[in-house]
């Protein structure tokens, strides 16, 4: 197996505590909030573990949207092979070019390579010394082959490019090294940033005391100067075994670069410390991957180890590290070894899961609201780097497991369903809805309803039709989010409801007077996602 690894809206002070989990009743309170805030206008810009421009690498909506921005993704479109000339595998890091200088070509994506050739897979993690540069029409072209022997400075321990890619003023690329030496954990060394300029060309390295495994990172850039943030995933080093060491930490770095400038290190502090890492034989290392930086100054942080996203406040500014990595955002659920992090459009939180090949979408407040497979092939241990493609029309990630770089866009899955899955999962026009078929039973007539299997927010059908009198729908949620069915009067009062589940069927049984009622998901914002529909009684 692959490694595994300017919004005008006014935002309520709800910053929670420090090394705290976040509880279910603040949760869905902010949840409240931030649907309230929904309707605001505002203009956006994507912010990413590896994605930024010269101008920033931070999104800038306040609030998250009522619909979730995976919800109409549901194709994976195959763009290019990763693999250079050299036969370097399994690409991790991938960032969008924001300027066209030098080879840097503008909209296209630059991808750092971790492993040596397939061949030499066995011992040929953490060796990969490559970095290509591939346009959204799938053109490959070589960026940079970095040679150990070569480097214009300090890197402990030599080449091995990891998740951590970003692209500085003046058009600089920084890229991360954690090395081994043979592919085994037990020679991992502390790595460094190693800097390129515009033409592929190393030109420094950054190494220091607080530089451990450089593991991922994200960048804003105001002018000349920016504030890199990189997550550590070897803090102490491999020697100590593979039992969880709860000492990772997130760094922050201020830079100064621009035309014929190279980055000046001006400053580091360690913003996060006792995050959990493990040294995997079969991983190299499971610690803090993804980064995201949000417009209020919160760093988000997947925590891959324990399936956690941390969240730091006052990332830009504070001089203290938050203790265990910040605060509990969200934790388990869905998230299974969370890798690579982007902020979507809407401002919610899109992570890859290195466990099962899926992504998940989380709100600001913690809430998991969408879940969309894009690896069921490989699956486990395939997914890093993301970036949000341009005007928001999908997600670019790579697969280390096919050695592609892939979209996922709008569409109907790519894997075929069976028949009675598609009829589940295509709602009717809603120009001309179709009643659901009932079956009329001694007992009264009975209907079926079910959640969208694969993870959209939306039912089967959008409208139901019966006569009055007792009445039994029949609920099935085969989705990987939890759903639940109410039904209401035309004055919204609730007149019944299912339990909140996930995993088979539960029927509510209602007698029921003539008229039009409503039936809908409560979880938050589900309904406003487009999960709701007509009864009709007559």
């Amino acid at each position: 197996m692959p490694p595994s690894v300017t919004a005008s809206c006014f935002v309520p002070d709800t910053e929670l505590q420090e090394n705290t989990p976040v509880p279910r009743s603040s949760i869905l309170a902010l949840a409240g909030i931030a649907l309230a805030l929904a309707g605001c206008g505002s203009s956006s810009k994507t912010g990413s573990s590896g994605s930024t421009t010269a101008a920033a690498g931070v999104a800038t909506t306040s609030s998250a949207s009522s619909s979730p921005f995976l919800a109409s993704l549901g194709t994976v479109s195959k763009v290019a092979s990763t693999v250079p000339a050299n036969g370097d595998v399994n690409p991790y890091g991938i960032v969008l070019v924001p300027t066209s200088v030098g080879k840097l070509q503008a909209g296209q994506m630059l991808i750092s390579n971790f492993n040596a050739k397939e061949s030499a897979k066995e011992t040929g993690q953490g060796t990969g010394t490559t970095i290509v540069q591939v346009s959204t029409a799938g053109k490959v072209s070589p960026f940079a082959t970095i040679d150990a022997k070569t480097l214009p400075g300090p890197c402990p321990g030599g080449v091995g490019l990891t998740t951590a890619l970003n692209i500085l003023p003046g058009g600089y690329v920084v890229v991360g090294s954690l090395p081994t030496t043979n592919g085994k954990s037990a020679t991992a060394k502390y790595g460094c940033l190693i800097v390129l300029d515009s033409e592929g060309k190393t030109v420094e390295t950054i190494a220091s005391k607080n530089i451990q495994g450089p593991w991922d990172s994200t960048a804003k850039s105001e002018g000349s100067k920016t504030m890199l943030f990189v997550s550590n995933a070897l803090n102490g080093g491999a020697a100590k075994g593979i039992h969880t060491i709860d000492n990772s930490t997130v760094l922050r770095i201020e830079l100064e670069s621009g035309e014929h400038q190279m980055p000046k290190v001006l400053s580091e502090t360690v913003i996060a410390k006792g995050i959990p890492w493990i040294d995997s034989a079969e991983a190299l290392v499971l610690g803090p991957t993804g980064l995201a930086l949000a417009s209020d100054g919160t760093l988000y942080v997947a925590s891959t180890e324990d399936s956690k996203i941390l969240a730091i406040s006052e990332a830009m500014t504070r001089t203290t590290p938050a203790a265990k990595g910040g605060t509990v955002l969200t934790e388990g659920g869905h998230l299974k070894e969370p890798l690579g992090m982007v902020l979507a459009p809407n401002g919610n939180i899109i992570t890859s899961n290195g466990g099962d090949g899926n992504m998940v979408e989380t709100t600001p407040a913690g809430q998991q609201v969408a879940v969309q497979s894009a690896d069921k092939k490989t699956g486990a241990g395939s997914l890093f780097g993301l970036v949000i493609a341009p005007e928001s029309k999908g997600i670019y990630f790579v697969d280390d497991g096919e050695n592609t770089l892939n979209l996922l866009h709008e569409g109907q899955p790519a894997t075929p369903t069976t028949s009675s899955t598609a009829a589940s999962s295509t709602a009717p026009s809603e120009s001309s809805p179709k009643p659901a078929a009932s079956a009329t039973t001694g007992g009264g007539e009975a209907l079926s309803l079910e959640a969208n299997p694969e993870g959209q927010l939306k039912y089967s059908k959008t409208a139901l039709s019966a006569k009055a009198g007792k009445v039994s729908i029949d609920f099935t949620n085969m989705a990987p989010l939890v759903h639940n069915m109410t039904v209401a009067s035309a004055s919204g009062a609730v007149v019944g409801a299912t339990p909140t589940f996930q995993g088979g069927s539960k029927t509510l049984t209602l007698n029921i007077k003539p008229g039009t009622y409503k039936f809908y998901c409560s979880v938050p914002g589900h309904r406003m996602a487009g999960m709701e529909g007509t009864l009709t009684v007559k």
